[in-house]
């Protein structure tokens, strides 16, 4: 029985992923594969896992958490399941917290150490989905607002691009918490209109078609959503990105110099990841995504790479 974890990033094509692999569910169990996604992590399998409290996690000891997963791992395996593919971008962190404390993930090495403990030596693959940085930004903004969270004024807009955030500690963080796992990178403009690839990726294995893969879900609102939800607020200050963006435009709260430093932070991870990663991650691409700028390095557009026959457009 091997175990597979899809930790996110939040704002990668995480829900597009996990919606494919539910509604295969039957499918992918007639192969040998579980998935386990938000509404079976989030219905008290974790509960208590990520808390502060040292060997104790939200007054839960490690034990009972793990022993609790390994439970779940053995009726898998007594219904003939060979792996199970674990989807739970939570593992790393929140939207919520990154906006608040401008960065990205600053607590994911100590969650991903955590996750490790709970899954047990049977994690055998790691998966992570990166996006660039101004576009990840954007959308991880959009869709903290419409979930209720308070819009970041000009001062956290510009802490945000002048710390140039880059993906590579959370990579380094996943090699220290699953040494003995594989651990493999991959884009959001590379795979999240092709959720199929990227779960054949994460599995070791081809899946070919799958239904629903070409819909889309949990996308960030766009500039008028996003004045309109302020508005039924009554939040009626000046917010950057929501003017320029014009009526119905993409918000993007990074001015162009701003901008280009959160580009110089991307090219600096692509160039990293691309050069063997020290050793931490493998980098995969689409194979649509070879040769057409892929990885967004030179697309100013933040959406997923068109691919032949399969438009998938304005993806946030």
């Amino acid at each position: 029985m091997g175990i597979i974890l899809h930790v996110g990033a939040h704002r990668t094509g995480t829900t597009t992923l996990q919606r494919v692999a539910r509604q295969n569910e039957a499918r992918l169990a007639a192969r040998g594969i579980a998935v386990w996604g938000p509404w079976r992590t989030r219905k008290g399998l974790l509960a208590g896992a990520f808390a502060s409290g040292g060997g104790r996690m939200g007054g839960h000891p490690v034990e009972r958490v793990a022993g609790r997963i390994a439970l779940a791992v053995e009726a898998e395996r007594r219904r003939g399941m060979v792996d199970i593919f674990v989807s739970e971008e939570n593992l790393v962190g929140t939207v919520g917290r990154n906006v608040a404390s401008a960065s990205l993930y600053a607590d994911a090495a100590e969650r991903l150490l955590r996750a490790a403990r709970v899954f047990g030596p049977d994690v055998r693959r790691v998966c992570l989905g990166i996006r660039r940085q101004d576009c990840y930004w954007a959308s991880a903004i959009a869709s903290w607002v419409k979930r209720g969270g308070t819009m970041p004024g000009r001062a956290t807009i510009a802490l945000i691009a002048g710390r140039r955030a880059r993906w590579q500690p959370l990579c380094l963080a996943l090699a220290e918490a699953f040494p003995d796992a594989e651990r493999i990178v991959w884009t959001f403009e590379a795979m999240a209109a092709l959720p199929e690839v990227a779960m054949g990726r994460a599995l070791g294995r081809p899946l070919g078609p799958l239904e629903g893969m070409r819909d889309r879900h949990n996308a960030a609102p766009d500039a008028r959503a996003l004045r309109e939800i302020l508005g039924a607020r009554g939040d009626t200050r000046p917010v950057p990105g929501l003017e320029e963006a014009g009526r119905d435009g993409r918000y993007m709260p990074f001015d162009r110099a701003e901008r280009r430093a959160l580009h110089d932070a991307w090219t600096e991870d692509i160039a990293w990841l691309r050069a063997g990663a020290d050793g931490a991650v493998t980098y995969v691409d689409s194979p649509a995504a070879h040769g057409s700028g892929g990885d967004g390095r030179k697309d100013d557009r933040c959406q997923a790479n068109e691919t032949s026959g399969r438009s998938w457009r304005h993806v946030n």
